[in-house]
């Protein structure tokens, strides 16, 4: 059926830089084709023809092929890939953008350049094979293609809806639990016995101010508000600051250290901060005078909470681990760190409580370039608080209810996995047709 060959792709198209950069659109008639899916307009343009224009320096989008027929201009990021020889390799445009797209994870693995930067060299891209087919194959085949396209678009869709839905779903465990929803049941059976922590918020509270010892030189946190409470708590319970159930909130080193190599004093930032784990695989290590300046700030303990607080990651967060190596571990300002009152205030059910409300806090963050989550907004963050024993409740309910929303998140991925080996798969069957 379809005869095809591997060929270069300098051999198929001839190969033409983009002019201009991505930051200059203007308000125009014409397509500025960038290598970002969404395109913007120009008042020229350099070409007046059928094209596939494919980002090669742009690493979010590198191997993005748009398909183009018109007038336009393109940026710097991207290759004009036009007809190179009419006879010899003739072109249906539309046929070799969904082969690009189908193929784009391989040549961008195949043809990429640099680590921190990476870009798609053309002299690899030139040199690199991929099918032809004859021209009467191309024609005959581009649009069951693009129907298969829009079917799996289609499936996409769905998966996306699909993964929305779950994130939905963990914010309302979360909000329920930190609600006391998802305990109601318990509490029938345990009600509330006044002056006794494990049943009773308030006294818990009393409990939590005397182990804090509280100095009075410390800022006073306002006295919460009818006004500001979000939603009414189960009888015994307490609204109460963040602040008030701390010993310290504070963050790391506002300033760079001395390294020193297997020093064994840490000195972690935000990329150390991973899938609710202090990593340490590429933690830097200082030396021990640094170290013990940085701790008497930090002064890190098992149980303590972690949490990124400016950067792309801001929000992640971990608890500090019941090791050696927490004690011989310190921060750079990119995070904070929360000193819960213990064994009162549970980490665990504080984790959660985390991950409800930080995304809320981040939004009244400032800085133009760079967001952060200020200390003194954590410290008169408001914090619904269970009596003792019903903290670690919420814990177990919780804990169980989240792992089996975290095998339908792995169910979801997958789909979306086999989506993406289905349009390979129908292009391996087309190959096969010969």
């Amino acid at each position: 059926m379809g005869e095809w060959k591997k060929v270069r792709i300098g051999e198929i198209f001839h190969l033409e830089k983009g002019c201009l950069q991505s930051s200059k659109c203007i308000q125009g008639k014409y397509h500025f084709i960038t290598a970002a899916k969404d395109w913007k307009t120009h008042n020229t343009y350099t070409h007046d023809c059928e094209a596939i224009v494919y980002a090669v320096a742009a690493s979010g989008s590198l191997g993005q092929a748009h398909y183009i027929n018109g007038k336009f201009i393109a940026s710097d990021l991207c290759l004009i890939l036009t007809e190179k020889d009419k006879t010899k390799y003739p072109i249906n445009f539309l046929f070799y953008q969904i082969i690009f797209e189908s193929l784009r994870d391989e040549v961008v693995s195949k043809t990429k350049t640099g680590t921190s930067k990476e870009a798609i060299s053309q002299k690899n891209f030139s040199a690199y094979e991929i099918p032809y087919f004859s021209i009467d194959f191309q024609n005959a085949n581009y649009q069951r293609l693009i129907n298969a396209k829009k079917i799996i678009a289609e499936i996409n869709k769905e998966i996306e809806a699909q993964k929305l839905y779950v994130k939905q779903l963990r914010r309302n465990i979360l909000q329920d639990a930190i609600e006391g929803k998802l305990t109601a049941d318990w509490r029938k059976e345990h009600p509330v016995q006044k002056g006794n922590p494990d049943y009773d918020a308030e006294a818990l509270f009393e409990l939590i101010q005397k182990e804090r010892k509280v100095d009075k030189k410390r800022k006073t946190l306002p006295p919460i508000l009818d006004a500001e409470k979000p939603f009414e708590l189960p009888t015994g319970w307490k609204w109460v600051r963040l602040g008030e159930i701390t010993t310290l909130i504070t963050d790391g080193k506002h300033g760079d250290s001395i390294d020193q190599a297997d020093s064994g004093y840490f000195f972690l930032s935000a990329k150390d901060i991973q899938n609710e784990q202090l990593i340490y695989a590429n933690a830097r290590q200082i030396i021990k005078e640094d170290f013990l300046e940085i701790h008497r700030r930090t002064n890190l303990e098992p149980g303590d909470v972690c949490i990124v607080n400016t950067g792309a990651t801001i929000g992640k967060f971990a608890i500090a681990p019941d090791n050696k190596r927490t004690y011989y571990t310190t921060f750079q300002k990119s995070v904070a760190v929360v000193k819960l009152v213990k064994p009162f205030v549970k980490n665990k059910y504080m984790k959660y409580f985390f991950m409800r409300n930080v995304p809320r806090l981040i939004k009244k963050s400032w800085g133009s370039a760079i967001n952060n989550l200020l200390l003194s907004d954590m410290r008169k963050e408001m914090v619904p608080l269970p009596p003792l024993i019903e903290q670690d409740k919420i814990v177990l309910i919780v804990g169980n209810i989240l792992k089996k929303v975290d095998q339908l998140e792995q169910q979801i991925s997958q789909r979306k996995g086999y989506t993406n080996e289905l349009m390979k798969n129908i292009l391996r069957r087309a190959f096969e047709e010969k």
